[in-house]
C-alpha cells in the first residue's frame, strides 16, 4: 500500500498536467499508477469514454474543420496526432519568419508532460524558431518548469546566438506570440499541446494586440529577469 506522500505526489503530477494541457489533456490509463485500485480505473475509463461521446471526438483524431469546406482557415486550425503537429509546426514557423525579435507567453512553455522526451520538445522548439532570430523574451508561469528542457532550451540559445530574457509570472493566461512587436498570434495550447487537440493559431486583432503589449510592458518593468531559462 503507497504511503499518503507517494499518493498526493501522484495527484500533484496529474494537476500540474491538466493545467498544462487544458482540453488538450487525456487521462490514459497507463498515466494512473497501479497502486490506485482498478475499480477507480474502469469508472475513469467510462468517464472519458462518455465525455468523447458528447464531444464527438472523432476516430482518427482529426479536426472537424480540416477539409475541403474549411480549407480557407484549414492552415490556422491544428488536428491531432503526430503529422498535425508537424503541419502546426511548420504553419506556426511560418508565421514567425524573418522576425530578428520574438516574444513568447505561455505559462507552460517550460514544462513537458506527457510521452514526449525534452530533446524532441526542444528540437520543436528549434523548428519554429527562425534563423533571423536574434532576441528572445519568454514569459512563463512560476514553478511550471522542467529542469531537462530548460537545459535543453539553454543550450540551443547560446548554440544559435539568440540573447534570451526570461520572465516568471503567473499574470498571463493565454498563450501568445509576438513578431516584432507589431505581429501577434494568439496558439489556442501550450507549445506541448500542438497536435494534441484541435486548436486555433489566429492573428491578434491590432486594438488586442496594443492591449497586450500595454501589460507586456509594465510586466517588464516589475518582473526579476533571467538571461537563461
Amino acid at each position: 500500500m503507497p504511503s499518503r506522500r507517494q499518493i498526493l505526489e501522484v495527484l500533484q503530477e496529474l494537476v500540474l498536467r491538466m493545467e498544462a494541457e487544458g482540453l488538450d489533456f487525456d487521462l490514459e490509463i497507463e498515466t494512473i499508477p497501479l497502486f490506485f485500485d482498478r475499480e477507480l480505473v474502469r469508472i475513469l475509463s467510462k468517464i472519458e469514454d462518455k465525455v468523447d461521446q458528447l464531444l464527438g471526438r472523432h476516430e482518427y483524431g482529426r479536426c472537424r474543420f480540416a477539409g475541403a469546406e474549411g480549407e480557407n482557415v484549414v492552415e490556422l486550425i491544428t488536428g491531432i496526432g503526430p503529422t498535425a503537429r508537424a503541419d502546426a509546426l511548420v504553419n506556426l514557423g511560418a508565421c514567425l519568419a524573418g522576425t530578428p525579435h520574438l516574444i513568447i507567453c505561455d505559462p507552460y512553455f517550460l514544462f513537458l508532460s506527457g510521452t514526449r522526451s525534452s530533446d524532441d520538445y526542444v528540437d520543436a522548439v528549434d523548428s519554429v524558431l527562425p534563423t533571423t532570430l536574434k532576441s528572445l523574451e519568454i514569459f512563463s508561469g512560476k514553478r511550471k518548469r522542467t529542469p531537462a528542457v530548460a537545459n535543453g532550451l539553454n543550450q540551443l540559445f547560446k548554440r544559435r546566438n539568440i540573447r534570451v530574457k526570461s520572465y516568471k509570472t503567473d499574470d498571463i493566461h493565454d498563450r501568445v506570440w509576438i513578431k516584432d512587436s507589431q505581429n501577434a498570434y494568439s496558439v489556442g495550447t501550450s507549445f506541448n499541446g500542438l497536435g494534441n487537440k484541435c486548436a486555433f493559431i489566429l492573428p491578434l486583432p491590432s486594438a488586442d494586440l496594443r492591449a497586450f503589449w500595454t501589460e507586456i510592458n509594465t510586466l517588464r518593468i516589475e518582473l526579476a529577469t533571467s538571461k537563461s531559462v
